[in-house]
């Protein structure tokens, strides 16, 4: 045990700048597979026995004796090994008790014989203690008066996933984080702040399992089959359709179509009727917006092409699957979801984080609400339309910024096996990361909708000739509710 001590020490001291490059990726699994099961997916490697011995010398000594302590290895009743150890950063002083992960580095090294140089690999297994991954538990506090400040606890493989807890006068309280967006704010927590140093993060969850939003995690590896089979198929054809759609004025709506065309085709032999997709599926001068902009209503935007037409296709989709007719407005397509209390904005600006009926979401809340709604709506892709603002000018030459929906884009989400999201958006013929995506439209608005996802997908292979193609009314042959 002691020379495994001084192993850990050293390498602690080696590779620490290893370690904070490691922090955030976060993916590898727990080095010792026991611990308490939070999820069928992931097993928490538990950290509770050894904060029992870490009150007093570590979470409320003094801020002054802290700074010279060296890391301190200790091990659990199971045989994990943890790093304590404290950062300072933006006036807060960090206890960090981490989880060991081992992760694989080649080392490239070069070697001289006979006058050549060869070139060779090394494969090795380097002990790291990142202070985000499932299993981390953190407490902060105020750097100078040592004050408890909050506790966050990881749990799940995307490093941006984390639940704070926060002191009261008699209880604690909590707020669930996701992506920077809070699924929960100042919940309270039936446990005082220091009975959080010693309990079992097992037993936080059960305490809060009808106060929580724990489901928004709960990754089901077993269920995107049918998301992965038709988001392999779209990349292959992504080749020969990209121009198509690129250069079209309409482009973003009519490669939606094709997509869609690929599901409602095999089901009913034909695809959906363009003109459909123009029926009018918004109804104005409600007050409908009036989320967005405080107690102001915006104007109400004069283009809603991109928002009919994602509804009308969401209604196709889901008559051509059931033979029963739907209209836009009772296929239950929408998606409404009120799954965050706040979100933070790139200017660090807490903001209002739900729903404004015919705009939709800030396009900042799709990675939250993508993240929710792949644990939640496991066989479903999603068709947004964005809404925009573009600069004109009125009958009195006036300059103003007017909401159009002008863009749409398709969204494919689901866990990998360590348990991170993935994402893939379309638009236009093209493949977009979901950061990507979020930076090009920062600023927009998008409407979701949901469409059911399936293995019998076959989007045309070719373009197609507009003068030739068979299009029949799907609403009036099958009652698909677009007609």
């Amino acid at each position: 045990m002691k020379n495994n001590r001084n192993t850990v020490k050293r390498l602690c001291s080696v590779f620490y700048t290893f370690i904070c490059i490691f922090s955030g990726t976060g993916f590898l699994k727990a080095h010792n597979p026991s611990g308490h099961i939070l999820s069928a997916n992931f097993k928490l490697t538990e950290s509770a026995f050894c904060r029992k011995e870490l009150v007093d010398p570590w979470f409320k000594a003094d801020p002054e004796s802290i700074k010279t302590k060296e890391p301190q290895v200790v091990q659990n009743e199971t045989g994990d090994y943890f790093l304590v150890r404290q950062e300072r950063e933006n006036g807060e002083l960090q206890i960090i008790v981490a989880p060991l992960v081992k992760q694989k580095v080649i080392l490239k090294t070069n070697t001289h014989t006979g006058g050549f140089e060869t070139a060779a690999d090394t494969e090795m297994w380097v002990e790291t203690w990142p202070k985000n991954v499932p299993g981390s538990w953190i407490l902060y506090r105020d750097a100078i008066t040592g004050k408890p400040l909050r506790i966050r606890c990881y749990f799940v493989h995307d490093k941006e996933v984390y639940i704070d807890f926060f002191p009261g006068k008699d209880k604690s309280s909590a707020d669930f984080m996701m992506f920077g967006a809070a699924a929960a704010a100042k919940v309270p927590v039936p446990l005082s702040f220091e009975q959080l140093y010693l309990i079992p993060f097992a037993e936080v969850v059960y305490l809060t399992r009808h106060t929580l939003p724990w489901n928004y995690t709960q990754a089901s590896l077993h269920s995107y089959d049918d998301i992965m089979q038709m988001t392999g198929m779209i990349r292959s054809l992504l080749p020969s359709v990209h121009k198509t759609f690129d250069k079209d004025k309409n482009g973003s709506i009519a490669f939606l179509k094709w997509i869609v065309d690929g599901l409602v085709r095999p089901l009913t032999g034909s695809v959906i009727a363009p003109e459909s997709l123009s029926v009018n599926t918004v109804e104005t001068g409600r007050g409908e917006n009036k989320k967005l902009h405080g107690s102001a209503t915006p104007p109400i935007p004069e283009n809603f092409d991109s928002l009919n037409a994602v509804r009308n296709m969401a209604a196709a989709a889901i008559s051509a699957r059931t033979g029963i007719f739907y209209h836009y407005n009772n296929s239950g397509a929408d998606v409404k979801t009120e799954a965050f209390s706040y979100y933070t904005d790139s200017s660090g600006t807490p903001r209002n984080a739900g729903f404004s009926a015919n705009s939709g979401y800030p396009v900042e809340m799709l990675k939250p609400l993508l993240y929710v709604l792949a644990a939640t709506e496991v066989q479903c892709f999603f068709l947004g339309a964005m809404r925009e603002y573009i600069p004109t000018t009125d009958s009195t030459k006036n300059s103003a910024l007017r909401p159009i929906f002008s863009d749409g884009a398709a969204f494919f989400t689901w866990f990998d096996k360590r348990g991170r999201l993935q994402a893939a958006v379309f638009e236009r013929g093209a493949e977009y990361t979901l950061d990507e995506f979020i930076e090009k439209y920062r600023g927009s608005f998008v409407f979701l909708v949901r469409v059911k996802a399936s293995m019998e997908f076959y989007p045309e292979r070719i373009k197609r000739n507009a003068d030739t193609e068979k299009t029949v009314d799907i609403g009036k042959s099958v009652q698909t509710g677009v007609r």
